[in-house]
């Protein structure tokens, strides 16, 4: 029996065909799981996507249901006549009154706006004076009537 010799280029040819094979079998199936990880990735996308639409909406319409709700527009703080002129009793229970702007009407209540300035004290010029609430309206435009009256002074031992 007489083997011949085929040319080399032949057994390169087939070689390199069998490994162009192997190599497409091994890329397709990568390629395959990158797709299927890309497809994961876009529905996890399209999730978040409509969760944040969702929220959007949700927030508007909480915004929209909070602009429709009365809140503190003014305060007007009025000093029945006293031992002290009313501009700095107003003055000095401003920034009281300042914290009430735009606070919701219904979640403030007539008791603690009252507690919040009753027997207050507040220290005009040298003296220091206690505030007391006489009458007290909660509204968007919130009026507060108090006097002011000395404290004693505090005796020498």
């Amino acid at each position: 029996m007489k083997f011949s010799r085929r040319p080399g280029w032949v057994g390169m040819v087939l070689g390199g065909l069998l490994g162009a094979g192997l190599a497409t079998g091994v890329m397709a199936r990568q390629v395959s799981a990158c797709q299927a990880a890309a497809r994961s990735w876009q529905a996890t996308a399209y999730r978040w996507q409509t969760t944040a639409a969702r929220l959007g909406r949700d927030l508007d319409r909480l915004n929209w249901q909070a602009s429709q709700q009365p809140a503190v527009e003014t305060v007007s703080i009025s000093v029945l006549p006293g031992p002290v002129p009313a501009a700095p009793v107003v003055a000095a229970l401003r920034p009281f009154a300042d914290a009430l702007l735009g606070t919701a009407i219904d979640r403030l209540t007539a008791d603690a706006v009252f507690h919040l300035f009753d027997g207050r004290i507040v220290a005009i010029g040298d003296g220091l004076y206690r505030i007391s609430v006489r009458a007290l309206v909660v509204a968007p435009r919130t009026e507060i009537l108090v006097t002011v009256r000395p404290l004693a002074p505090a005796h020498a031992s």
